[in-house]
């Protein structure tokens, strides 16, 4: 009869232990957590990814190729929030962005990589965050990525950017 009982345990524990457990839903589960947003990026110039990563292709493709101009943003439209940046930045570097949202602070961050070239250019970096709720934001726009000289990566982030809507 033991042997029965610690059998029995046994096989209620390992299958109560493998039973996964329904998510709890509360006010302050997702407190302080970052939340996936609907957006969208793109970044025009010679910071666009491409497969060539050369100066000459960036010459080629660029001719004409404007200095640093325009203005730097972050708007609001609607229920969207629009970050708006225009970067001079050696040639043949790189840029992707992300967002992300920890209650109601809105991060983008550019992420640069690649050596730099011999040269200067110009690249304007653009996200759109969509569906926000009605409520007052602090957006931050923060660029890391790697060192333009040894292209490894870096430990810091600068904020470029930053605006409260």
């Amino acid at each position: 009869m033991k042997y029965i009982c610690t059998v029995f345990a046994t096989g209620f524990l390992l299958i109560a232990c493998n039973n996964k457990q329904p998510q709890q839903n509360g006010n302050d589960a997702t407190a302080g957590k970052e939340t996936a947003l609907n957006s969208s990026w793109n970044v025009k110039g010679c910071a666009e990814a491409r497969k060539e990563n050369t100066k000459s292709a960036i010459k080629d493709e660029y001719p004409d190729l404007p200095e640093f101009s325009g203005e730097s943003s972050i708007k609001a439209a609607g229920d969207s929030i629009v970050y708006t940046r225009f970067a001079r930045h050696g040639c043949c570097r790189h840029a992707k962005l992300s967002t992300s949202q920890s209650g109601n602070v809105i991060t983008v961050t550019e992420y640069w990589w690649g050596q730099i070239c011999k040269c200067m250019c110009s690249s304007t970096l653009s996200a759109t965050v969509r569906n926000l709720p009605k409520g007052e934001y602090m957006v931050y726009g923060v660029e890391t990525g790697t060192d333009p000289i040894t292209d490894k990566l870096t430990d810091g982030k600068d904020t470029v950017m930053q605006q409260k809507w």
